[in-house]
């Protein structure tokens, strides 16, 4: 695909996703030295569920200046009953800040989370390299329907982002802490 668009005159931005990438790290690395060889001014980006960053993760993003987005559900109950493996989860995104790489969440908004959205914002606040946070509502096929996923209605959406939203505004009125917000 990067070949393809080998001598584009648009800058172009290649996302690596699907799955965990990060259970294949030399399929990531084959991909980043590619683009950077064909397109070294192009973006990269990596959406990771977090689980297994490690050192090596680190330098490969580090290396190859890849954008971090992370798929994150919520605070770590939320994200055990919804994912699992909250606690490798918590300690890749802690690794991913300990070493002073920005990411992004992105979060899978269903009926079972929307109305702790706001806690979410909390949570990461305390994270100095969480940028932001992307909401993505549930697509009702596949593993949402097998595993009874249920989508929240527009009354419970309303509800949940506009307490996401003002509490998102407190934070960032803080001096101190901006998500979001640069």
């Amino acid at each position: 695909a990067v070949s393809l668009v080998s001598g584009a005159k648009e800058k172009i931005h290649v996302q690596i996703s699907g799955g965990e990438p990060f259970l294949v790290p030399e399929l990531v690395e084959h991909a980043a030295a590619k683009v950077r060889s064909d397109q070294p001014e192009a973006t990269i980006g990596i959406q990771t569920n977090a689980s297994l960053i490690n050192a090596d993760a680190v330098d490969l993003i580090r290396r190859f200046d890849i954008q971090a987005g992370v798929s994150l559900d919520g605070e770590p109950l939320i994200q055990e009953q919804a994912r699992g493996c909250s606690q490798a989860v918590f300690k890749g995104i802690c690794m991913l800040e300990n070493s002073g790489i920005d990411f992004t969440v992105t979060t899978v908004v269903t009926a079972f989370n929307v109305t702790a959205l706001h806690r979410l914002v909390l949570l990461l606040s305390g994270f100095s390299c969480a940028l932001g946070i992307g909401l993505d509502p549930v697509v009702m096929k596949g593993d949402a329907v097998r595993n009874g996923i249920c989508a929240p209605d527009k009354d419970m959406m309303a509800k949940g982002i506009e307490l996401m939203m003002k509490t998102l505004d407190r934070v960032n009125r803080s001096e101190e802490r901006r998500v979001g917000k640069e």
